[in-house]
């Protein structure tokens, strides 16, 4: 039921790509395992939006993400959510390589609706 808090935690940073911290859960949290597992469960957000920011190249027929702007749209969500008070607790707003809906417009993923 609890995580192994010998083995590395991972945590992707969102506003990098190229970064990425690992951390010994017990480094942090050296009281019990049960307090551990309630802290870094209750640092998760309600919903992650992940919105799909890849780019093919321009001849490509499916077309991509970024080409219709999604950097706009995800720094316009991100902007929204802190504005409206939601990033803490409620969401958070990540960008995502190809979701493989690049052919519709620019996609957003919803997790964990799964929508």
């Amino acid at each position: 039921m609890f995580p192994d808090l010998s083995r590395p935690f991972l945590q992707a940073n969102c506003q990098s790509s190229s970064e990425l911290s690992v951390f010994f859960a017990s480094d942090l949290w050296p009281l019990t395992s049960s307090h551990a597992y309630s802290t870094l469960t209750s640092l998760q957000r309600k919903r992650y939006l992940f919105v799909c920011i890849n780019r093919r190249a321009e001849d490509n027929p499916t077309g991509c993400c970024a080409a219709k702007d999604s950097e706009e749209v995800y720094r316009a969500l991100k902007g929204e959510v802190a504005a409206r008070g939601l990033a803490k607790l409620e969401a958070r707003v990540c960008t995502s390589s190809c979701l493989d809906q690049c052919a519709t417009g620019v996609t957003v993923l919803v997790e964990p609706d799964h929508f």
